[in-house]
């Protein structure tokens, strides 16, 4: 069954979703954090996981071929152009949230660091060093 391997990264995907539709108003202001321009990271952190989760998803199920045999490129090519459609979104749909290209590049960044850490991943099980993110 194709959902059963790949929820985890659809429900992170969701997560992100709710996250961005937030209308402004309503995020919560902490100033320490605006400190430390978190907020780029964060949305370099979701995107990461967001590129692992899909990609374990994609090689365990058996469904379709081109998923199973190149699911890292196929979770970025996917995870890129949804992070800049939620930008797009809170720009034109959410009350209070704006278009931040800075927030894409983020997002975008974080699926290079998702592939960088499957990368790493993948050559310690071809070298024996780990057992993997099973």
């Amino acid at each position: 069954m194709f959902l059963k391997h790949i929820w985890p990264g659809l429900v992170w995907a969701l997560f992100i979703l709710i996250l961005c539709a937030i209308p402004g108003k309503e995020l919560p202001n902490v100033w320490w954090l605006e400190l430390l321009s978190i907020d780029k990271l964060i949305h370099a952190l979701l995107f990461a996981v967001l590129v692992v989760l899909l990609s374990r998803g994609f090689m365990r199920q058996n469904k379709f071929n081109r998923l199973q045999t190149h699911p890292v490129t196929i979770s970025i090519a996917v995870s890129i152009p949804y992070g800049f459609m939620l930008e797009l979104m809170q720009r034109y749909l959410i009350e209070g949230r704006t278009f931040d290209l800075l927030d894409a590049l983020a997002n975008s960044i974080g699926c290079l660091a998702g592939w960088y850490y499957l990368n790493k991943q993948s050559k310690r099980i071809k070298t024996g060093q780990s057992k993997g993110f099973e």
